[in-house]
């Protein structure tokens, strides 16, 4: 049986990846020494606000040090995908929508 990577925020993953290179897969052994060192490094910072805002934060972020992850997209990577897949009328809704909401997304005309 094959583990199956997991799915990390952008932000989230590309913190992952500096502490690992700066720390190794061993960085959160200590996690309230992390928790201290997060006051003076981003990185850190941002795996601990992952672990303290998702009830299994911490398992989350161990399998995606050993098993491997994949970068969720940003809400507006989705949205971008879904409005060059829908029909005529759904993408003039979505442009509307972001029209009157006064949003710009890239890759939306």
């Amino acid at each position: 049986m094959s583990a199956v990577k997991v799915l990390l925020p952008k932000k989230v993953a590309i913190a992952l990846e500096s502490v690992i290179g700066e720390r190794g897969k061993s960085w959160a052994q200590n996690l309230p020494a992390v928790s201290n060192a997060a006051k003076s490094n981003r990185d850190l910072k941002v795996l601990v606000d992952y672990i303290k805002v998702n009830e299994s934060g911490y398992e989350t972020l161990q399998a995606a040090t050993y098993v491997g992850y994949k970068v969720d997209a940003s809400p507006e990577e989705k949205l971008c995908l879904y409005y060059h897949e829908a029909n005529s009328s759904e993408r003039k809704g979505i442009k509307a929508t972001l029209d009157i909401l006064n949003i710009a997304v890239k890759g939306i005309d």
